[in-house]
């Protein structure tokens, strides 16, 4: 069980020493979790072939000692295989689901900084038409054109938010983000 411990807290540490190098983009994101479902994979091949081993030394303990004994050691080898297969499929879950999360938050705020600059876009294209007058019928459809276009960005915005399944609720101070 340590040697799992240590394994998932190498890991981490490694995660978060490449995480201060790097923005986190979402494409290395879904690679780390494609490593680490080969990894998981691998290890529960590993588990097999240990399970098939601890069967042959059940085989044996059963031969070779006494009842009662066979009895006990035959139960420490099950629930040492079973403890050690728990202990890792819990650690193995909490590291996906960390990183799952993570995927998900810089894809949020990759959609967010996708949004500020299609809203910075559209923002200064509205204050460009703000400064000028409207004096013919062109110029007010451009205005009018320009304004759809920002209620247009604005409504993807939200769409992609909703489509994600996320929760953004604007406060003083900041955006909320909830899964």
């Amino acid at each position: 069980q340590r040697n799992i411990d240590d394994f998932f807290a190498k890991q981490q540490q490694q995660q978060q020493q490449s995480q201060l190098g790097s923005s986190g983009e979402v494409a290395d994101i879904e690679r780390t979790i494609v490593e680490h479902e080969k990894f998981r994979d691998n290890c529960m091949d590993k588990f097999r072939s240990l399970i098939t081993q601890s069967e042959l030394l059940i085989d044996r303990v059963r031969a070779l000692e006494p009842p009662g004994a066979r009895e006990i050691d035959t139960d420490r080898i099950l629930k040492l295989l079973e403890n050690l297969r728990l202990h890792f499929e819990a650690g193995n879950s909490e590291r996906m689901s960390r990183l799952e999360r993570l995927g998900k938050l810089e894809q949020f705020k990759t959609d967010l900084c996708d949004i500020n600059r299609s809203l910075d876009s559209v923002s200064k294209q509205l204050h460009e038409i703000n400064g000028q007058s409207v004096d013919s019928l062109a110029a007010a459809k451009t205005t009018s054109l320009a304004f759809e276009y920002f209620e247009r960005t604005i409504e993807v915005s939200i769409r992609v938010g909703v489509i994600r399944g996320w929760h953004v609720s604007c406060k003083a101070g900041g955006v909320v983000y909830n899964e």
